[in-house]
């Protein structure tokens, strides 16, 4: 799959949304998996370019577009590239009211080198606990919360996947390149 930003405008981009319902388990045995393995994003030599892979609550009130920061509920990983100073950052997000500023709380973030594509991503979500980890280049970087994770009432049903590409930088058309994309549930590994 790749993604490319439709205009070179700042925070121009453009989206994948997953047809197929997603659900979170209820317990860690029957958690939501998404693996993916982001081959690149592409911002230009001095740009910077942000994947965007968020959850949301089904129905759509939009059933063609999504937007973690105007939502009143969103579980958000934020990939962002930046080529200047050669780095990848990763962030994680619970935007659990309409009234939180951005994506709402940070639950997680890590800083890679920006030579760490191809990168494999797991998150799983249950209701009770999740956990982010990061492949090969990022082996001791992993993050997760169990039993002090409590996911709320909007969390209990269908929820819709959406993929996106935005560019940080005016002038760039960035791109998203990512293989090897599945959605399942089975159990957190230790």
């Amino acid at each position: 799959l790749t993604l490319t930003a439709l205009a070179d405008t700042q925070y121009g981009g453009s989206q994948i949304l997953l047809k197929p319902e997603v659900r979170i388990g209820s317990t860690n045995e029957d958690a939501l998996h998404l693996h993916l393995v982001i081959n690149g994003i592409n911002a230009g030599v001095e740009g910077t370019a942000e994947a965007r892979l968020f959850l949301v609550p089904a129905p759509l009130s939009n059933p063609t577009f999504a937007d973690p920061s105007s939502t009143p509920s969103a579980l958000s990983l934020i990939v962002t590239s930046n080529a200047l100073k050669g780095v990848i950052s990763i962030a994680l997000f619970n935007r659990t009211k309409s009234a939180e500023p951005g994506y709402g709380t940070k639950l997680y973030s890590a800083t890679l080198p920006a030579d760490s594509f191809p990168l494999t991503v797991d998150w799983y979500l249950s209701s009770k606990a999740y956990k982010l980890k990061l492949g090969k280049d990022a082996q001791t970087i992993d993050g997760s919360r169990q039993e002090s994770w409590e996911l709320g009432e909007a969390w209990s049903g269908a929820l819709r996947f959406v993929m996106r590409i935005v560019n940080i930088t005016a002038g760039e058309r960035s791109q998203l390149r990512v293989s090897d994309f599945a959605v399942t549930n089975g159990p957190i590994p230790e």
